[in-house]
């Protein structure tokens, strides 16, 4: 039940104002010339969440996770790495590079990297899946949380909807297998 509700904040947090009146879920539909930076440093992550909150709320959209055994995973795992090298280079061609912004970054990243190797550790391969998206979704989460003083209602909707997500996964992967 927590897997569906987070599924549900989610969603809505994708759908409601960022910060500056930018809502994530438009970064799929661009209405100019696409930016390579905006689909990819947020298209992946809002994919990525799009799969998580679909599967759980349509176990038939889950299925895929169990059928493409370890090699989606390790792709998932691959994406997450490319995307933090990603932010790196884009936060040290920044001509503002403050160090809050260089310390919100290392912060995202180390959660999903945490998040990710621990999902790796702990699940069997259709477990991990899940986790493993939400630790892309953590990287812009995370990061564009920085400072918390921009951030209009969707931003914290989609935080707490995260955050609900990873709970729940985390909740799920910690039982034993009999319970």
């Amino acid at each position: 039940m927590l897997r569906k509700l987070a599924a549900v904040v989610l969603l809505v947090g994708l759908c409601t104002p960022h910060s500056c009146s930018v809502r994530p879920i438009g970064v799929l539909y661009p209405t100019s010339s696409p930016d390579l930076w905006g689909l990819f440093s947020m298209g992946v992550p809002v994919l990525a969440a799009l799969w998580y909150a679909l599967a759980a709320l349509v176990p038939a959209l889950a299925r895929p996770f169990r059928r493409w055994g370890d090699t989606f995973p390790r792709a998932l795992c691959v994406l997450a790495t490319v995307l933090i090298g990603f932010y790196v280079v884009s936060q040290a061609t920044d001509s503002m590079g403050r160090f809050s912004d260089w310390l919100a970054l290392g912060v995202a990243a180390l959660w999903s990297v945490t998040l990710a190797l621990w999902a790796l550790r702990r699940a069997s391969t259709a477990e991990r899946i899940p986790l493993l998206l939400l630790a892309i979704v953590g990287l812009p989460v995370l990061f564009f949380f920085h400072p918390p003083s921009a951030l209009q209602y969707g931003g914290w909707i989609l935080t707490t909807g995260y955050l609900l997500a990873v709970l729940a996964e985390a909740r799920d992967l910690a039982r034993p297998a009999g319970e």
